[in-house]
């Protein structure tokens, strides 16, 4: 690619001195992938991830315009950095884009190939404000399930308790559609998912509780549940009609974002947002129990997370830490006043608050005294 071959010429990064492949670098790309795609299987990557990752080592050998691995250098994958970041400043790239590229070749030449000498680092995740969904939002959608008329009864069950599972389980999309039979214990009140993120949790902290509204939901979708494998390794979640097929990512995002708009709903949807916002709800109320339900290895991750207030939370800061009951005018430019006498207020202060007091009121006096309502 002339772009990154431009940027490359004018960029110059001591080589680093690394040694060959001992295998794969006798192999051509094709074949490399290929073992690539084989191991990320064994990993237990999702197929998005997996096509995630193809894509980006495909991007880089096709940008940086080399055939070979023995012709990767640290430079090379330093010089490849910096072009990315030179085209994020440019506009071309978004930020989260770029740092998926750094990362997804980190896993392959780092931890698939074996070469830490390889590593370059990431950069940091753009922040996303999302208008997070609230109980209100998860009822609406629920009501929409309950009064379609265009579909089974069975449907209505699978896509309530899916729905259900995400907003009160608080699973990764990838944790939902692995859950098998023998993963639901009704009596123990616990439920097991499965990932390599919640396999390195502590036992105590692996296994959320089981609400009380997904028991109940649980409960009905059984009667419908369109297969005949009930053994503890059959998926939980089936898809109907479809001779036993489990649901997948792809239909509960489609769902969730159907129901949605029937409902109205104009915030962003999806599975990952879905845990987000029921894990923050928890975690404004206690980040604890919240770090056991979303199965955080660390209450760090909770906390930094999943603590991000609403306009509900605010208000409900501003009501804590407000003073209630209606002052008049008078009563705050006096209290400013003695504040000023004791030398607690400096002067400047003391007549900025005046000024904004004057500006607040409008100068509209109700029986000889404004009044300023701090609620």
């Amino acid at each position: 690619m002339t772009g990154f071959s431009a940027f490359a010429d004018s960029y110059k990064q001591p080589v680093a001195n690394t040694n060959k492949f001992e295998y794969y670098s006798e192999l051509i790309l094709d074949d490399v992938i290929e073992d690539f795609v084989a191991w990320m299987k064994q990993q237990d990557f999702s197929r998005e991830t997996i096509m995630g990752k193809k894509k980006k080592v495909r991007k880089f050998f096709r940008d940086t315009q080399v055939i070979t691995l023995q012709e990767v250098t640290r430079e090379v994958r330093e010089t490849y950095k910096a072009y990315l970041l030179e085209e994020l400043h440019k506009g071309t790239y978004k930020r989260n884009y770029v740092r998926t590229i750094l990362t997804d070749l980190n896993v392959f030449f780092v931890h698939f190939l074996g070469r830490p000498d390889l590593q370059v680092g990431s950069i940091d995740n753009e922040e996303i404000s999302i208008d997070r969904l609230t109980r209100e939002d998860i009822d609406r959608i629920l009501n929409e399930i309950n009064t379609r008329s265009d579909i089974s009864k069975a449907k209505q069950a699978l896509h309530r308790v899916l729905v259900v599972a995400l907003w009160t389980e608080l699973p990764r999309i990838g944790e939902l559609y692995r859950l098998t039979l023998g993963d639901i214990k009704e009596v123990t009140r616990k439920v097991t998912f499965h990932s390599k993120k919640r396999d390195r949790v502590p036992s105590h902290l692996r296994y959320p509780f089981m609400a009380e509204e997904f028991l109940r939901e649980w409960t009905i979708y059984k009667h419908f549940r369109d297969s005949d494998k009930w053994d503890d390794d059959a998926p939980a979640f089936i898809q109907v009609k479809t001779q036993g097929k489990p649901v997948s990512p792809k239909f509960v995002r489609r769902m969730l974002k159907d129901y949605a708009s029937r409902a109205g709903i104009t915030k962003r949807i999806s599975p990952h947002i879905m845990r987000k916002s029921g894990g923050t709800e928890l975690a404004m109320k206690n980040p604890k129990l919240a770090q056991t339900q979303l199965g955080h290895r660390s209450i760090r991750t909770t906390l930094t997370n999943y603590t991000c207030p609403n306009d509900d939370d605010k208000k409900r800061i501003n009501d804590i830490l407000t003073p209630k009951g209606p002052f008049s005018l008078d009563d705050v430019v006096r209290e400013l006043s003695q504040r000023y006498i004791r030398r607690e207020l400096p002067e400047r202060e003391y007549i900025s608050a005046l000024k904004s007091l004057r500006e607040f009121s409008g100068g509209e006096q109700h029986g000889g005294k404004s009044d300023v309502a701090y609620q």
